[in-house]
């Protein structure tokens, strides 16, 4: 029986296949003396399809890549080919399943000093340092105030402004995410109480789900006004004992899939 069915294997495949390669079956040129084998003999791949719908395919190997591809597991175009692919694994019962896996990165500045109002406003950066990565992205020139992903996913935000406290006031400055231009971000502000005029760097970690063509936005505020700015401090030295320049804020956003 099990002969009649896989000679039956061998008759569909050769039916379904010909106009890609010839599927061949063998033992010859296998390890295992004895071992059978099913594949081609040309560079063309095998692919295997279920009501007309390709599945996988196996394709000559190319570096990097073991040539098996799972054409359901694939997922939508994205920017910059690199993260364009599904990271698979298999579980505990040999399924398999598509793993977690860093997708997007970006970090970004503000490097001129600018003064905190009483009016809740969004910061602009105007230096990408590390360039927008995969499915995230932003604009220094161009609605610089927003970062923006393109397809769903988990995001972790890490901020942190420089404050420098200009007057003697005692009022609180805040910082906070926006998502969309109107929706804070529950639980993701901070605020700086001051006892003294020193600057102080203070940071902002978010954890949170984001679908494709949200954007985010960095929020702050203070109660009184020329009480506060962000402060950017200019590098000094040079060589082995250069230190970097300080931004006023710096931002930095890494993307993973669900």
């Amino acid at each position: 029986m099990k002969r009649i069915l896989f000679f039956t294997l061998i008759i569909l495949f050769d039916l379904g296949f010909a106009q890609v390669s010839t599927p061949y079956w063998g033992t010859s040129g296998i390890t295992a003396s004895g071992s059978y084998w099913l594949g081609t003999k040309n560079p063309y791949p095998l692919i295997f399809k279920v009501n007309n719908l390709e599945i996988a395919r196996f394709s000559p190997g190319v570096s990097n890549s073991s040539g098996l591809r799972f054409a359901q597991l694939t997922n939508s175009t994205v920017s910059n080919s690199p993260l364009n692919v599904s990271p698979i694994g298999v579980d505990n019962n040999g399924e398999v399943i598509r793993i977690s896996s860093l997708m997007a990165s970006i970090t970004s500045s503000l490097t001129i000093t600018r003064l905190v109002t009483n009016t809740a406003t969004a910061i602009p950066f105007n230096v990408d340092d590390n360039a927008a990565f995969g499915t995230v992205l932003h604009s220094t020139t161009v609605n610089n105030t927003r970062f923006t992903v393109t397809r769903n996913g988990k995001y972790v935000v890490f901020a942190q402004p420089q404050i420098e406290r200009i007057s003697n006031a005692t009022a609180a400055c805040i910082f906070w995410l926006r998502k969309n231009g109107t929706t804070a971000i529950a639980n993701s502000a901070i605020r700086y109480q001051p006892g003294s005029n020193l600057n102080i760097a203070i940071p902002l970690f978010v954890t949170l789900d984001l679908m494709a063509n949200d954007y985010i936005e960095i929020m702050c505020q203070t109660q009184d006004t020329n009480t506060y700015q962000l402060t950017n401090t200019a590098g000094s030295g040079s060589g082995s004992t250069q230190i970097p320049n300080t931004p006023a804020i710096i931002i930095d956003i890494k993307g993973f899939y669900n």
